[in-house]
């Protein structure tokens, strides 16, 4: 694990972000549908699932995934609940917030010519909105929400359509959130993994979920570009 100075911009030419918790700050909406929201809850164990379905090695190796397979498995459970699209709809009406130096930290990597990609388990409507509300839409490349996808995170299904639509080398690719899920997922597909403890789970946990990165803040990981 290495936080600091650690010349990321140099040792990695895409960066996918998570997005609520890690580029913006938490709301407490947020909080409570990731706590609470039993449609959320079905649909991230289904998620789990279909890792186990189609990977052969333990610990889970991704690259045992087939994409198209999983999508047709993953079209199948989807789950049922209205709870989840009634939390988008009220997340819809909040005014997003950057965490402090994440607008700083886009404008580092777009200048020194990086590709930044954006995968969320946010509806897909939901932050296009707020990235236009923000004025950042055209910091991205590529936007992929796992939901369209019929699954979340751990599940790295979105990391891999990034990675193959960039055409992006997965050893010279990173995908930073706020959430062990996210340290998960990045395993899964075979990226590097980063973790920034100012959004939904504390640097302990965060800790515990082993990154290659851990910052503290947006602040930290600008440092260490």
């Amino acid at each position: 694990m290495v936080s600091g100075k650690a010349n990321l911009a140099k040792r990695f030419d895409t960066f996918i972000f998570d997005w609520d918790g890690t580029l913006t700050r938490v709301v407490v909406l947020r909080k409570i549908n990731e706590k609470l929201n039993p449609g959320w809850a079905y649909k991230k164990r289904k998620s789990a699932e279909t890792i186990d379905k189609y990977s052969t090695n333990m610990p889970r190796n991704m690259n045992t995934l087939k994409g198209r397979a999983i999508r047709r498995h993953i079209r199948t459970v989807e789950a049922e609940h209205s709870v989840t699209l009634l939390a988008d709809l009220s997340l819809y009406f909040f005014r997003p917030r950057l965490q402090d130096y994440s607008r700083e930290v886009l404008d580092t990597l777009k200048k020194k010519g990086r590709k930044i990609a954006l995968f969320t388990n946010g509806a897909e409507w939901r932050i296009l909105k707020e990235l236009s509300y923000l004025g950042i839409e055209d910091y991205f490349t590529e936007i992929v929400s796992a939901q369209d996808l019929n699954t979340l995170k751990p599940n790295p299904l979105g990391l891999q359509v990034i990675t193959q639509s960039l055409r992006a080398k997965k050893e010279r690719t990173i995908y930073i959130g706020d959430m062990v899920n996210d340290v998960e997922a990045a395993k899964y597909a075979g990226l590097h993994s980063g973790a920034v403890a100012n959004g939904f789970e504390s640097r302990g946990k965060l800790k515990g979920a082993r990154p290659e990165y851990l910052f503290n803040s947006m602040e930290s990981l600008l440092r260490a570009l």
